[in-house]
């Protein structure tokens, strides 16, 4: 994990980075006192203010702290802001690390989420009382195993039977560039209350996915998984993934340079301290497994 801060007027501004490959379950500890915490989303402006937090001090009361609970995915990062609100929280500790969203209704508060897992969970608040939640009859993910049609740039297409890198292929050992995959697939889980992720597996480097014509978006970093939205459909679904690899297959495809002449007119300002052959080049390409992912919304009531 890595983090910055910035105090701007009355506010402090956290920059929390997960800088690993692994997922992140936080419950992280800020020097502000007592404040409510937000959530910012660098990526799409978002801003969640329903966090799981709790107050605290050390030293009988001497130096207070706000402790959030966050989960991060690999490399993803959030703005952690505390203003002036001191609102009290309303849940201070849960064993499900997803989103929720808090609402109040008079005195009643209803907490709403969205589990991808079946389990028992529980949500405690400031006074210690918990209250369970139990999410069942969730399926089990479905694979999109293909077959695959697989363009890179202007070449013929080919035909994948599995997923792999482009680059054990003859045709794709040095290309550089976007290359599209496409498959079709049959969805029969048309079961009411669920909402799918489409989770791409292994990705090598960028992808942008498109099923029945409607664009999910990128997927850059990290977890590689989009939400399906309204997009999927019980029946035939045509599924399009276009992804773009690294220069350095192109680079390396090409003959080595000659700079002996610059050198004797010049020589050698640059220096050639430290540079290292690229003998084990990354794989490029859509990897997978690639599956669609269930995932189904609950209330509680508290």
């Amino acid at each position: 994990m890595g983090f910055l801060h910035r105090r701007l007027d009355q506010a402090d501004f956290y920059f929390i980075s997960n800088i690993s490959q692994q997922r992140q379950d936080l419950r992280a500890q800020f020097a502000v006192g007592k404040r409510k915490p937000q959530r910012w989303n660098p990526e799409d402006g978002t801003n969640d203010a329903d966090l799981v937090f709790e107050y605290g001090d050390y030293l009988k009361g001497e130096i207070e702290f706000t402790e959030v609970q966050l989960r991060l995915e690999p490399f993803e990062s959030r703005f952690i802001v505390f203003g002036k609100s001191q609102d009290e929280p309303v849940i201070t500790r849960t064993n499900f690390w997803g989103p929720v969203r808090i609402e109040r209704h008079g005195r009643q508060t209803v907490v709403n989420g969205r589990a991808e897992e079946n389990g028992k969970y529980w949500f405690e608040t400031p006074k210690g009382r918990r209250y369970p939640l139990i999410v069942k009859d969730l399926p089990e993910p479905i694979p999109l195993g293909g077959p695959w049609t697989l363009k890179l740039g202007d070449k013929p297409s080919i035909e994948l039977v599995a997923l792999r890198s482009w680059n054990e292929l003859p045709e794709g050992k040095a290309f550089s560039g976007w290359a599209i995959y496409s498959t079709s697939f049959e969805f029969t889980e048309g079961r009411p209350g669920l909402e799918w992720m489409i989770d791409l597996g292994r990705v090598h480097e960028t992808a942008e996915v498109e099923l029945n014509g409607v664009s999910l978006g990128a997927a850059w970093k990290g977890t590689r998984r989009l939400e399906c939205e309204n997009a999927l459909k019980v029946g035939e679904n045509q599924l399009v993934v276009r992804v773009a690899n690294l220069w350095i297959h192109h680079m390396k495809s090409l003959p080595p340079s000659h700079v002996r002449t610059v050198a004797e007119t010049y020589g050698i300002r640059w220096g050639r301290y430290g540079e290292i052959d690229q003998k084990d080049l990354p794989p490029s390409g859509l990897l997978g497994p690639m599956r669609l992912i269930p995932l189904r919304r609950w209330t509680l009531k508290i």
